[in-house]
């Protein structure tokens, strides 16, 4: 009897392994040949098998040891499962910037971004008629109340835009793997992917580089004379 529960735990553990080896091959063929649309339907297929599928095959992909053979095409797999775990939504994401520090690609979406979107980003009391020392004063005996502003001049002070949930988009790295891609979500998209692929979506721009890169990211959507660019195309699916 303990025999075979040995032989059939054995079993189990290989066929296992062997499922993962199979992911990694079949994510490494792909990314050598992205345009197998076999391949594609096929892998899409697998992801939509269970509930779980999605979780493995973001595994695979973030621990895979030959990662860095790929460069860019790996990250593009990696979008693809993101894709595929959410069939019924449509990201747009495209690569168009290099991130600091680690000179990291980024991948944007466009439609996240609506210009006119506004939030109240901070408190303030009101000041004083005064001034003390040739500084105004606030009123802190009177309520405080919010700054209201668009995403345009979010952006152009370094802030992160306001997204269709009405919460900042965020620019966060697809897992920890030191190849990831960081990628524009929103919060919603954050909570949907981290739960959906267990993936650890924790490593967000911030700071100065955050900053730097929103600051540049305005100049996408709006030009020297203030005028809109053909970028701006807002979207509703978050």
């Amino acid at each position: 009897m303990k025999k075979t529960m040995l032989a059939l735990t054995l079993s189990l553990l290989s066929a296992h392994a062997m499922a993962g080896f199979t992911k990694q091959g079949d994510l490494e063929d792909l990314a050598q040949n992205p345009s197998d649309a076999e391949l594609q339907h096929s892998i899409r297929s697998a992801m939509l098998s269970s509930p779980k599928a999605p979780r493995a095959w973001l595994t695979a992909w973030s621990e895979a040891e030959s990662q860095q053979e790929y460069g860019s095409r790996w990250a593009e797999v990696g979008l693809n499962l993101l894709r595929w775990s959410q069939p019924d939504k449509t990201y747009e994401w495209k690569a168009a910037a290099m991130v600091q520090p680690g000179n990291t690609l980024a991948y944007q979406q466009d439609s996240l971004i609506d210009l006119e979107r506004a939030q109240a980003y901070h408190l303030r009391y009101p000041e004083t008629s005064g001034t003390v020392h040739a500084v105004a004063m606030a009123d802190t005996s009177k309520g405080q109340y919010q700054v209201i502003a668009t995403s345009q001049r979010r952006m152009a002070m370094g802030l992160a835009p306001v997204g269709p949930d009405n919460a900042d988009v965020q620019l966060c790295k697809l897992g920890r793997s030191s190849t990831a891609p960081y990628i524009e979500m929103s919060e919603t998209q954050k909570r949907v992917f981290t739960e959906t692929t267990g993936l650890d979506f924790s490593l967000c721009l911030s700071g100065y580089s955050a900053q730097a890169y929103w600051q540049q990211r305005f100049k996408d959507f709006v030009r020297d004379d203030y005028t809109h660019t053909d970028n701006l195309n807002p979207g509703t699916s978050w």
